[in-house]
């Protein structure tokens, strides 16, 4: 998978695969830069464990997995993320994050998932701030496709300091359409949609899943953050018209974004003997 990023970066993605033609690793290059490992999966069952590489830079660690059990369809059940962030001197703080989410679905669609996340970051030895972090995203489907998303977040946050505990954060809603008036199909490679959907296409797309009728061509959010107290802080709306071609054999070749609207402005995917 190769993006154009806006700034004019060029982004790939590549994927290695196993016996099965299951990915088992993943690697990121920029421009000419040499391409660096990501990610390893593993297999076992209906588990998938996803490991990441560690990420460094000047001021932190971190490493994180990720478990995802599976159905007998290869539909997501339930996603366990742990991750660990170390930062490095002078700061010395450390940041453990446990991430748990269930799927539902109906007639093969996703119809809702329920995500609840537990924080903990020390920052110094008098102080320790805990963060809970509560997602419902409820899927309204009709005619093989997805109509709209709508989540709700609260994310209440707990600092100590000095034996002084004060509580701060708020709440989220964040509400997405889905319009097919060109009637892009829904024709892409599905046989590795769960470990896909850890690092999605287009962030904005429906969930990967080969059930649904199209691709949509236009996504309108609204977006609300709410304070502790509940006023609000944050307020936006957008509206991203979305371009896709095809190649031959009818699956998904590119997609197309005018700049401004995401970081990427066209994604193309390759298919090839693996």
């Amino acid at each position: 998978m190769e993006a154009t990023e806006y700034s004019g970066n060029i982004v790939n993605t590549g994927y290695q695969y196993d016996n099965q033609d299951r990915i088992s690793g993943i690697t990121y290059k920029k421009n000419d830069e040499p391409p660096v490992s990501i990610v390893s999966v593993a297999y076992t069952g209906n588990e998938v464990v996803l490991v990441s590489f560690p990420n460094s830079d000047p001021s932190y660690n971190q490493t994180s997995e990720v478990r995802l059990t599976l159905d007998g369809s290869g539909r997501i059940q339930k996603r366990i993320q742990s991750v660990h962030v170390s930062s490095k001197s002078p700061n010395g703080s450390q940041e453990y994050r446990y991430d748990t989410t269930f799927y539902e679905y109906e007639a093969g669609l996703l119809k809702k998932t329920i995500e609840n996340r537990r924080d903990s970051i020390w920052i110094q030895s008098n102080t320790t701030i805990k963060r809970q972090f509560n997602s419902t995203v409820n899927y309204t489907n009709s005619g093989g496709n997805l109509i709209s998303k709508d989540e709700f977040v609260t994310y209440p946050i707990t600092t100590t300091q000095n034996g002084v505990s004060t509580i701060s954060g708020g709440s989220s809603q964040y509400h997405t359409d889905f319009s097919y008036t060109k009637g892009f199909p829904n024709l892409t490679d599905y046989k590795n949609a769960a470990v896909l959907a850890e690092y999605p296409l287009f962030s904005y797309d429906p969930p990967l899943n080969p059930n649904y009728k199209n691709m949509p061509d236009q996504i309108a959010v609204i977006n609300k953050d709410w304070d502790i107290n509940g006023n609000i802080i944050f307020n936006i709306t957008g509206t991203i018209n979305v371009g896709r071609t095809y190649d031959t054999k009818g699956f998904l070749s590119a997609i197309t974004i005018p700049p401004g609207s995401t970081q990427d402005t066209k994604i193309s995917f390759y298919y090839g003997k693996r």
